[in-house]
């Protein structure tokens, strides 16, 4: 309910893990439909978070690998 009636993807999280229970679940439920409604980008996600986050360039790295792995490129590598 936090995520549809939030008026920003920060509210909807908080308010969603502060009622307690299993806030991991609700938080993580809460953030993917925040982040649906309000985008997964740097305007929709308080930046004080964002600055939390370790750098992403070993997930492009690892994302990378995989794109190529599922679209075949290296194959050669792998035989």
């Amino acid at each position: 309910h936090e995520a549809v009636a939030a008026a920003d993807a920060e509210e909807a999280i908080v308010s969603a893990v502060s009622r307690g229970g299993n806030a991991s679940a609700l938080g993580a439920v809460a953030g993917a439909v925040a982040g649906a409604r309000f985008g997964a980008n740097a305007d929709a996600i308080p930046l004080r978070w964002l600055n939390e986050l370790e750098p992403p360039s070993d997930l492009h790295a690892v994302a990378g690998a995989v794109v190529d792995k599922r679209s075949g490129a290296g194959r050669d590598a792998d035989q």
